[in-house]
């Protein structure tokens, strides 16, 4: 006979891969964010909208942005990822001439990785203190 504060099943809140470098809780921000990559190339090279296209760049770039916010909340990964493709493409640029990128956007894309890490740091000092 089993004890009745004593639950059937352990509980897995503690496993709840909340860690500082948890890969499964930026799963889908990551993906999200791929696939707003993905579409806005394909619109672009498609010529789907010609007079909008700047307006959907604009967008997608918002969209990576907001989920990489909500990935660093979760994860020091997301902003670690996101540092590591800026550099990648800034290499890239300098050593074959051709990146998805241009070098604007991936100085941005490492100063938002780098405002990540902040988030991350506070997000994760903060909930432990709570």
């Amino acid at each position: 006979m089993r004890h009745p504060n004593r639950p059937l099943f352990k509980s897995r809140e503690s496993q709840n891969h909340g860690g500082w470098f948890s890969i499964v809780s930026i799963i889908f921000p990551l993906l999200i964010s791929g696939i707003v990559f993905f579409i806005y190339y394909y619109i672009l090279q498609k010529d789907i909208f010609p007079q909008w296209i700047e307006y959907i760049y604009l967008t997608a770039k918002v969209i990576i942005v907001l989920e990489l916010i909500i990935a660093s909340m979760r994860s020091l990964f997301g902003p670690i990822i996101a540092i590591a493709l800026g550099f990648l493409n800034l290499y890239q640029i300098q050593t074959t001439g051709l990146a998805p990128l241009s070098s604007n956007d991936a100085w941005q894309l490492i100063i938002a990785g780098a405002f990540g890490f902040l988030i991350t740091i506070v997000v994760k000092v903060f909930k432990n203190r709570g």
